[in-house]
């Protein structure tokens, strides 16, 4: 888990990246590299979008109606970047 945001309901959502793999101290992802929501009072965990390569910060808008996730995957070694995209959710 890399960056988490507290919804008003009480949901936890979060971004699981896999810088740690890469970095070689820690183990083989067990989840895929997408943006999840946990729901406390049930105890569930689902996938609220894919489709990235290095899911990183996460937050909303002050409403909570817009989720924004910033994807270091597209920023390249020599500091040049790809097109941004919009998901929905």
């Amino acid at each position: 888990v890399n960056d988490v945001v507290v919804h008003s309901d009480g949901s936890i959502w979060f971004t699981d990246p896999i810088y740690g793999f890469d970095a070689g101290f820690r183990s083989r992802p067990r989840l895929p590299r997408q943006v999840y929501r946990f729901d406390p009072a049930r105890g569930s965990v689902r996938a609220v979008a894919d489709g990235f390569g290095r899911p990183n910060g996460i937050c909303f808008s002050p409403d909570e109606r817009i989720v924004y996730v910033t994807v270091t995957d597209w920023i390249h070694r020599d500091g040049t970047t790809d097109d941004f995209c919009v998901s929905y959710m």
